[in-house]
């Protein structure tokens, strides 16, 4: 950039000195009648609500003097983080396991360049918002700034009052990195080195290096990147609260554009920047009077003599004005809004991109009854006006583009709306997912202060398989304990894929052992007494509800079958052990039953010392319950299989628990976390007689990390059962995926998530969840306290991974079979082998390096030269 060049561009910015170690700064445009003092604050966007914007504007204009501005700027950049957030400490697990880690790693990184990663899936972004209050004053001394500084304080405790809890002050070397930011949106953002104290901040911004070329005047080239800018011309006149939320992009996919349907969102890095200035308020109010009384007298006159003045309209608005400043304490305000949106230079695809963004800002600007166009002619300029503390009311009222309203309007226009964007943290992100607006969503389930377990719900083809194939992946790379149990063989393929261990049942060859004694010594039994009696009670009660009698009986008998052991006897313990002790138990209450009323007692242990008898007298069921137990995993990640006990239901349920059970009793005292998930068994769970047992195996999940997940295909399973009721009150993650529309319906009027009943967007956005086959599936994450929507991208060799179908896990396995890698099999089937190339690449060059001795630049430096022989 040349000397000129370089003295336009530190004359378009009005910073020029602060006050040390308050963050304040002060800035002043050539030609300007008022010095600024402001202070910029950096934030997270509200999820929800916003109510508190009117009252925080009227709070702080209240008593802030005339030509004070606030300026608020989302800042919708590139998301480059988000790789490496997801891949931190995720360094464990097979070869398979640490690819697909890194192929979504790379779909991260592909997803945040402006050229994208997939069709659908909007430039991956973080979103920030910057927000500067500038107070004028004629003149900044020694003597005033204090008064200054004291404005600001109160700002600041005004502005996290209203939502913005995570609100902070940003340092002039900070200030000076988003300046820059606002010139490089396709860069990462970095604040400045050392400021030079001798020189105006505005001259330590940009470096002769920097490129301005705003001769083009409707698109100018920044350092970093091309800007267009797109205004309203006219605004709505009805401005009500969240439709900022609908102006950053279309919330839902589905309905009326001007209600936020329609899935038109911003696919670049952009900015939306409201600027709203305290007017001269004796002026306004002058004006606005003499206005008023002027139309008041026209209406009288005949329609002939109105000059097609739509007068009374105007009389309304003007009388609605006067009403806010005079009846509702509000204040004259200036506001503008201004969308800038950021394209690469000479990028096809990135401009193809800009071509659809500047027809979508103008249609959900238009839906909400605005006006808008693309600046021809002053970019530059308004680019400048949204730079935060650089507004210029002498600039503004050139441009034209200020809008009078009553501040409770203004703010209104405030782009202060953005997406959850999940629970975890950078020391552990889970799972990756993405907002429909583009912001990486990170769900981790250990994350919380409430319980661990969750719900995956979807209809048949929704996806919900492949949502808990990746949150298995996910667990395993983080180096967490996996146990799936499975009544269909959903669980077959990921198994072999990442070395994991697959066990099957068998009616008739039966050689393990789930007897739930097995191992326990006296300082673990009083601790798994509870559990054991649920169980116990399982395989006594098949359809049958056990009672508060039984429960005590079951429960005492399991302590007698145990009798203060010390472990050594317990491979030796088992039904039996607990059949005798209930007999016992019922002769000895049968003796005194009359004198104390202890019939109740006597009958609760006669009846289930007979079914519990009735259940191990078969030869068959007894074999999985006698002896030592010898379920073990040998490995990281295990898949049990109950399909192979279909032909006996009872034997099958009582199974189950005991597989989940013994599962969580080899996770019991070891650090660590720990996801199991029960598919395709929700019948067994569904019944009440299941409900000990579930509350004794959730019990110990919570004592030990565990994290249960039941898989089934809606939220109304959980309902009209006591099972389901037990489940949920131990539920804190709901994860929804597409459901169909009567269960929908079913759902809203029951009321299933009581803390969101009476809100129309969660129900508008549980309708809106959607599954685009070979594209994405959507769901719902959903708390009592939250929720967000998200969606699940694939490639296609995590999707050929994935995915559940038979056809293509058949064709896996198979070449598997003929002696390929589990890689190079997906890859075959998915038709796509740059993974193993680059895998077989990046084998030769560590062999080189490590075995054969090469120095890894003259290595590189010879590869050079072949390729360019070429």
């Amino acid at each position: 950039m040349t000397k000129k060049l370089t003295s336009a561009a530190s004359k378009l910015l009005a910073i020029e000195s602060y006050v040390a170690g308050k963050n304040i700064l002060i800035a002043k445009h050539f030609g300007e009648p008022n010095t600024y003092v402001g202070r910029i604050y950096e934030c997270s966007p509200i999820t929800g609500g916003g109510e508190e914007l009117e009252v925080f504007i009227s709070s702080i204009f209240k008593t802030a003097p005339d030509d004070s501005v606030l300026q608020v700027n989302l800042i919708v950049g590139p998301d480059f983080d988000t790789p490496a957030i997801y891949r931190y400490q995720k360094n464990h697990g097979s070869e398979m396991v640490q690819e697909l880690v890194k192929q979504r790693a790379e779909l991260a990184r592909a997803a945040a360049t402006t050229e994208g990663a997939l069709p659908d899936l909007v430039v991956s972004n973080f979103k920030k918002l910057i927000i500067s209050f500038a107070i004028p004053g004629k003149e900044v001394n020694p003597k005033n700034i204090a008064d200054f500084v004291a404005k600001h304080d109160d700002f600041y405790m005004a502005l996290k009052g209203s939502g913005f809890t995570d609100a902070e002050s940003r340092s002039p070397e900070e200030v000076i990195g988003i300046y820059r930011q606002a010139a490089r949106m396709l860069d990462k953002y970095t604040p400045a080195e050392a400021l030079d104290p001798a020189l105006d901040l505005k001259r330590q911004v940009f470096t002769p290096a920097d490129h301005f070329d705003f001769e083009a005047l409707s698109t100018i080239t920044l350092p970093g990147a091309k800007c267009t800018a797109i205004v309203p011309k006219i605004y709505a006149e009805e401005l009500t609260l969240g439709v900022a939320n609908l102006l950053i992009g279309a919330p839902f996919n589905e309905g009326p554009p001007k209600d936020g349907g329609g899935a038109q969102r911003i696919q670049l890095p952009h900015i939306i920047s409201a600027t709203v200035r305290l007017a001269k308020q004796e002026r306004e109010h002058t004006r606005l009077v003499r206005a008023l009384r002027s139309r008041e007298d026209l209406v009288t006159l005949p329609e002939m003599f109105r000059l097609g003045e739509e007068t009374s309209k105007v009389v309304a608005d003007l009388a609605y004005m006067k009403d806010r400043i005079d009846n509702h304490h509000d204040k004259y305000t200036k506001a503008s809004l201004t969308y800038l949106v950021f394209s690469k230079e000479g990028s096809s695809e990135s401009e193809a991109r800009l071509l659809r963004d500047v027809t979508t800002i103008k249609n959900l600007l238009n839906y909400q009854d605005f006006d808008a166009a693309v600046v021809e002619d002053n970019t530059g300029v308004r680019w400048a006006q949204s730079l935060p503390l650089n507004y210029s009311r002498r600039i503004a009222e050139k441009l034209d583009n200020e809008v009078d309203m009553p501040s409770s309007s203004a703010s209104a226009l405030l782009p202060v709306y953005g997406n959850w964007r999940g629970n975890a943290n950078k020391k552990s992100s889970g799972s990756l997912f993405w907002t429909p607006r583009g912001e990486p969503f990170f769900f981790d389930p250990f994350c919380t202060n409430s319980n661990m377990n969750g719900s995956i719900t979807a209809q048949p083809g929704a996806g919900k398989g492949v949502v808990c194939n990746q949150m298995i992946i996910d667990n395993l790379a983080a180096g967490n304990f996996v146990a799936m149990v499975d009544n269909g063989n959903s669980y077959r393929k990921l198994c072999d894929l990442v070395d994991g261990e697959y066990i099957t049942f068998d009616l008739e060859n039966n050689k393990i052992s789930l007897n739930p004694f097995s191992g326990l010594t006296a300082e673990t039994f009083s601790g798994e007494e509870e559990t054991i009696a649920g169980l116990m009670l399982k395989m006594a009660c098949f359809t049958d509800v056990p009672d508060d009698w039984e429960r005590t009986a079951m429960l005492e008998a399991v302590r007698a079958a145990w009798k203060d052991d010390d472990g050594r006897n317990a491979d030796k313990k088992g039904i039996e052990s607990v059949v005798e002790a209930l007999e016992h138990n019922a002769k000895q209450v049968s003796s005194f039953s009359k004198d104390y009323g202890l019939a109740e007692t006597e009958k609760a242990a006669r009846n289930l010392a007979a079914k519990l008898r009735a259940f191990s007298e078969n030869s068959r069921r007894n074999s999985f319950f006698s002896g030592p137990s010898n379920l073990k995993s040998r490995k990281q990640f295990v898949v049990v299989e109950l399909s192979g006990l279909a032909a006996d239901p009872h034997l099958m349920e009582v199974v189950l628990f005991y597989v989940l059970n013994r599962i969580l009793g080899w996770v019991t005292g070891t650090e660590g976390r720990k996801f199991i998930g029960v598919d395709e068994s929700w019948e067994i769970f569904a019944k009440e007689s299941a409900v000990p047992a579930i509350e004794g195996l959730y019990r110990k999940a919570r004592k030990d990390g565990g994290s249960i997940w039941t898989i089934t295909q809606s939220p109304l399973d959980f309902e009209g059962n006591a099972a389901g009721r037990a489940i949920r009150r131990s539920t804190n993650w709901n994860l929804v995926l597409e459901q169909k529309a009567d269960s929908i319906q079913e759902l809203i009027e029951k009321k299933h998530w009581a803390n969101h009943a009476s809100d129309p967007y969660f129900e508008r956005m549980l309708r809106d969840t959607k599954t685009q086959k070979g594209k994405y599936s959507e769901m719902m994450i959903i708390t009592d306290s939250a929720y967000e929507k998200v969606r699940h991208y694939l490639n296609p060799f995590m999707l050929m991974v994935y995915n559940t179908e038979q056809d293509e896990r058949d064709a896996v396995f198979a070449l598997m079979n003929q002696g390929l890698s589990a890689i190079e099999a997906v890859e075959r089937v998915a038709n796509n082998f740059t993974i193993s190339r680059r895998l077989w690449l990046e084998r030769q060059v560590k062999h080189l390096i490590h075995n054969e001795g090469y120095d890894a630049e003259i290595l590189r430096r010879e590869i050079d030269e072949i390729l360019g022989s070429l």
